[in-house]
């Protein structure tokens, strides 16, 4: 029993929409500080950041003594905290700052720093009603609506986060941090034009973010620019020799635009700089059985499965290389394994029904493919329904 070209075809199809894979967007959003470091140059120390921890643990020790003899003393609690701050002592950090606003309830930097120290603990909502406080006594603090819509985007409220980068770009047209982010923001929200205005805007503040490009070209990928996409990623990769990422999503565009072995090379690469990259030896394993390179296929789909047993994309891929390779038991255990984790992927069904084909034992093939259909039709995946009624319509009209 062989396999039809149109089932080939299908094959290939899902092989292409599983090539989408691309790191999230928002792994590069990072917490803006730069007012607590602002605030320590003021009180004449040097950047607390810069220092080593034994020199930060010896610094708050002298900073407890210190407000043991003095309670009341504003500048010493403002050292612990940042001090703590950097120790990345959160929790001591906001006890801290709990005094200082104590001591004063106007104190417009406390409110903003607690409520970094509180979204580095990940309690967004705390630090979004300390950075209102700190706008409502400054409303032209720019940190304030900046790390507020970073609060907004890590809670997933992206329309909130974009008003307020907006408010920081209105107090500051040269803000690259907020244009950056916002970038981000309109990604999530798969407006991927506003995206990379934004990321235009960064560009021109500052030609060598390699991040900028970065993103840009996966905005660029989503739209299947792919070479546009391709162009930022030389970037990325020119500015940041090590940008694993940057390599991985360049071989996406490259296994898009079906030159396998340049996506093989740059698979090759971001495993290089990181070797617990799962998705790059899956991509790869991807790109070596569109060339029909089914062991080396296989080979890539164990180090997936060897770092994560539960990637069931692995065993379908996997299942479908054993197939072209006939080891139809293989494949069937590999289909065996995706329905362990997903009963409801109705292609497995239906490769494991071929496999079973193969083998002869047409009763367990037809069960497989009478799954596969009504899951198709539930999923509304009318070629996948159609396909499969193809092959049960001449086995029932056998039977009969």
């Amino acid at each position: 029993m062989g396999r039809a070209a149109k089932l080939k075809k299908q094959r290939k199809q899902q092989r292409l929409n599983q090539l989408k894979l691309t790191p999230d967007l928002s792994e590069s959003v990072n917490l803006s500080n730069t007012e607590i470091c602002h605030k320590v140059e003021n009180n004449g120390d040097s950047l607390l950041k810069d220092q080593s921890y034994p020199q930060l643990k010896d610094k708050a020790s002298d900073l407890n003594k210190a407000l043991e003899i003095n309670p009341q003393d504003r500048d010493a609690y403002q050292n612990s905290s940042l001090t703590y701050y950097n120790l990345e002592h959160y929790q001591r950090a906001i006890t801290d700052f709990n005094k200082i606003l104590e001591i004063n309830p106007q104190d417009a930097d406390a409110y903003q720093n607690r409520g970094l120290a509180y979204a580095h603990l990940e309690q967004y909502q705390l630090a979004i009603t300390d950075f209102n406080k700190a706008i409502e006594i400054n409303p032209q603090d720019r940190d304030a609506y900046h790390n507020r819509g970073i609060a907004y985007y890590n809670l997933e409220q992206y329309q909130l986060a974009i008003a307020n980068f907006n408010k920081a770009i209105e107090i500051n047209p040269q803000d690259r941090d907020a244009y950056y982010n916002r970038g981000l923001a309109y990604a999530n929200l798969e407006q991927y034009q506003k995206a990379i205005a934004n990321f235009n805007k960064v560009l021109e503040i500052n030609t060598q973010d390699a991040n900028a490009y970065y993103n840009r070209g996966l905005a660029y990928g989503t739209l299947e620019q792919h070479q546009k996409a391709i162009a930022d990623f030389n970037k990325a990769i020119e500015i940041n020799p090590q940008h694993a990422d940057a390599y991985q999503n360049r071989g996406l565009a490259y296994a898009h635009l079906k030159q396998s072995l340049r996506a093989i090379a740059d698979f090759n690469k971001a495993i290089e700089i990181n070797p617990q990259d799962v998705n790059a030896y899956y991509n790869r394993g991807l790109a070596y059985g569109t060339l029909e390179q089914s062991l080396r296929a296989i080979a890539n789909f164990n180090k997936v499965l060897g770092i994560n047993p539960r990637y069931a994309d692995a065993y379908y891929y996997r299942g479908l290389s054993y197939t072209d390779l006939r080891q139809y038991q293989l494949a069937i255990t590999d289909f065996n394994k995706v329905l362990g984790i997903n009963p409801q992927n109705a292609d497995a069904y239906y490769y494991r029904g071929l496999a079973y084909g193969l083998l002869e034992d047409f009763k367990k093939a037809r069960k497989n493919w009478e799954q596969a259909a009504i899951l198709f039709k539930q999923q509304n995946n009318l070629e996948g329904y159609q396909l499969v009624q193809e092959i049960l319509n001449p086995l029932l009209k056998i039977e009969k």
